[in-house]
């Protein structure tokens, strides 16, 4: 059953879509103003949270970027927000970074996270609204650096009118409405209708995004091949995924994984579609295997995977010990867009790896990196070779490990940073 925060969490979600951006973003500050009136003294002096002032800032800084994404990142949580933490802490190596999450939620472990590593998070204290704490300090920003389509069509207005000296850079993270396209055709009757008219409101505001900026980030040249139809200033920043120092032989694993947000549709489907078509196979093909399934925010249907061969462990802290025991990862997304981070996850732990087509895209593999079926039996088949022959899942650990390197912090991030070198 979906917790009250999870609902409160849709309800936003699904509200963004409908009201005019003003009214949306006013509602959600003057929520947050009102509800935390008592704590904001007390918690910003803990966490140093930008409310009364930031002249503290821009009186000694030049270089001021804004970022403005959806939710204070969670990176042990979801693949955007693992990207997004990486991003800041690139970007903050160059620029004094100032973050706003546009839910107004302020958890303080990642809250604690973020001033870490030196970043800056505005909160509404006795601003008005968002739009006063932009007309007072806008002018200050070099670049603006928004994430998601509904926050960018929300919050590039308000930003274009008072970041006047800023060069704005819109980050699709994926293209949603691609990824509503490709669910629809799992979908029939209304389902189907609903979903394939929000993926057609969804891409209007991507395209006015995307036209709205000087500056466009997609995460997969795939992805840059579409957006380069509409301008052509386009830049492919990847997942970004550090390499894990040792791995365990053949041996030392057991068991097959799966990691993934369920708050996120496709992973949903994924599981519940391996569970009734592949598994059954896996299991008529290897003995003594089980499923781990890990992911935040499972819902009921996933709760009720739970069985003698299936583990539903839910959202992990720390996943490292679960990644480096692990004998194969399975990605059997059946739609979905951009790059998929649980399956760079995997590989750069050096997990073998079995996934449909959909959830290589974006990586350009060539084939020999993991193991791509989108047939339910072929894919069992697949996966027991990989469970059963050491000589096999060796050749794959080594060559999707050694892929990885390509998408390391330090790689991706010396491409970001060179964008700001002109």
């Amino acid at each position: 059953m979906s917790s009250t925060k999870d609902k409160i969490y849709n309800f936003l979600h699904a509200i963004a879509e409908l009201l005019p951006p003003q009214i949306f973003r006013q509602l959600k500050w003057n929520y947050y103003k009102y509800s935390n009136i008592k704590k904001l003294t007390h918690e910003d002096k803990i966490f140093g949270v930008l409310t009364y002032n930031f002249e503290h800032i821009i009186n000694y800084k030049k270089n001021l970027i804004l970022v403005i994404d959806r939710n204070i990142p969670s990176p042990d949580e979801d693949s955007g927000s693992f990207r997004m933490d990486q991003i800041l802490k690139i970007l903050s190596k160059k620029f004094e970074v100032i973050f706003l999450p546009t839910d107004l939620l302020y958890p303080k472990k990642y809250l604690k996270m973020m001033q870490i590593n030196g970043i800056e998070c505005i909160k509404p204290g006795n601003y008005y609204d968002v739009e006063e704490f932009f007309r007072t300090y806008g002018k200050h920003f070099n670049y603006v650096l928004i994430s998601r389509p509904i926050v960018a069509r929300d919050y590039l207005p308000v930003t274009r009118k008072y970041c006047v000296n800023a060069k704005f850079i819109y980050d699709t993270v994926d293209l949603h409405y691609l990824r509503l396209q490709r669910e629809s055709a799992f979908k029939s009757g209304s389902q189907k209708r609903s979903i394939i008219l929000r993926a057609n409101k969804i891409k209007k505001i991507e395209i006015q995004n995307i036209k709205s900026v000087d500056q466009t980030w997609v995460i997969s040249n795939d992805e840059k091949d579409i957006v380069s139809k509409l301008t052509t200033n386009v830049k492919v920043i990847p997942n970004i995924h550090p390499v894990a120092d040792a791995v365990k032989d053949f041996y030392s694993t057991k068991d097959i994984l799966f990691i993934g947000g369920f708050r996120h549709t496709p992973n949903v489907d994924a599981m519940l579609y391996f569970v009734s078509e592949i598994f059954p196979e896996v299991l008529k093909r290897v003995n003594d295997i089980k499923l781990v399934i890990i992911g935040s925010h499972p819902p009921q249907e996933i709760l009720n995977l739970k069985s003698e061969n299936i583990i539903v462990k839910g959202f992990v802290e720390k996943l490292e010990s679960d990644l480096i025991n692990i004998r194969v990862f399975v990605a059997p997304l059946r739609y979905g867009a951009g790059m998929k981070g649980k399956i760079g996850l995997a590989m750069s732990y050096g997990i073998p790896t079995v996934s449909t087509t959909i959830g290589t895209e974006g990586f350009g593999f060539s084939g020999k990196e993991l193991v791509i079926e989108d047939d339910p039996i072929n894919f069992a088949e697949s996966v027991a070779n990989l469970y059963n022959n050491e000589k096999e899942w060796n050749l794959y650990q080594f060559i999707g490990k050694d892929f990885m390197n390509r998408f390391t912090p330090e790689v991706v991030g010396k491409k970001i940073l060179s964008l700001f070198e002109s």
